[in-house]
């Protein structure tokens, strides 16, 4: 992820970035800083080969610091806010940082 933080850098006072499914159906946010986290990737392959759509084709992430629930699957926005961003299982009750 790192990668596109430097392509795409978040502009100052930025604090977390927000993804979405292609439908919007799934969404979710993260704080900046474990973004930045050298285990954070954006994904497109697997095992040497193009993500499948079973696998979150065309785009997913891996955050291994994080639960399953906060790894998205088929982004399709990936937004800077300065706030804390809405976030699908955080509705739902589950912990928003939901970290290791």
């Amino acid at each position: 992820m790192m990668d596109f933080l430097e392509l795409y850098p978040p502009v100052p006072g930025t604090r977390y970035v927000y993804m979405e499914t292609p439908d919007g159906d799934y969404y979710t946010g993260y704080d900046l800083e474990v973004c930045r986290h050298p285990q954070t990737l954006l994904v497109t392959e697997m095992m040497g080969a193009p993500l499948t759509q079973l696998h979150g084709a065309p785009l997913r992430l891996h955050m291994p610091t994080k639960y399953g629930y906060k790894q998205i699957k088929r982004i399709g926005l990936i937004a800077y806010t300065r706030d804390k961003p809405d976030d699908y299982w955080t509705r739902l009750g589950y912990d928003w940082y939901a970290g290791l």
